[in-house]
């Protein structure tokens, strides 16, 4: 899984479980210590097992190269907090960090 700086692809997560029922999620894109992104479930898309996370050209420009960590947890409707395995994922440069505000367009 990559991130390519100035891009505004999102990260999907697959789970091996329907996710259309829960509660509560949360996600965090993490570089060392540093907490890059967080989405709630009011910011996601969830179609059945399937989970994508949004970004924006913007998020993206500012992520530092490297390798950096999704966690994610999630309260189903009946049940006690789960956590998914921690995903890493490359953050490749781009050397022409102009933006073309795609974000904005019709």
């Amino acid at each position: 899984m990559a991130i390519i700086q100035g891009s505004n692809t999102p990260i999907t997560l697959v789970f091996s479980r329907d996710m259309s029922d829960i509660k509560k999620f949360n996600a965090s894109l993490w570089r060392g210590s540093s907490k890059l992104k967080q989405w709630g479930i009011e910011d996601v898309n969830i179609v059945q097992n399937t989970i994508e996370l949004p970004l924006t050209e913007k998020d993206t420009l500012s992520f530092i190269p490297g390798r950096a960590i999704i966690e994610a947890k999630w309260l189903p409707n009946l049940g006690d907090i789960e956590l998914a395995k921690e995903a890493s994922i490359i953050i490749d440069a781009r050397k022409d960090k102009t933006e073309v505000m795609v974000d904005e367009l019709p």
